[in-house]
């Protein structure tokens, strides 16, 4: 048998708030979302960095 609300506890719970015990799906998508969006950011900032290196590299490596 379920506890009884509180009488000042509102009835309508809005549907992003989980039950004691179940998963929360939207902190879970929420933290998928953030982890791919700062691996995404690292990469490009990575990428930019060997962008701007590579004719370095490109000169002293060369030979001349």
């Amino acid at each position: 048998m379920p506890e009884p609300l509180h009488p000042a506890a509102i009835h309508h719970v809005p549907p992003f708030v989980t039950a004691p015990g179940e998963t929360d799906v939207l902190c879970i998508v929420t933290a998928f979302f953030v982890l791919f969006a700062v691996v995404g950011i690292v990469h490009a900032v990575i990428l930019r960095i060997h962008a701007l290196l590579l004719p370095i590299k490109a000169l002293v490596f060369s030979g001349r």
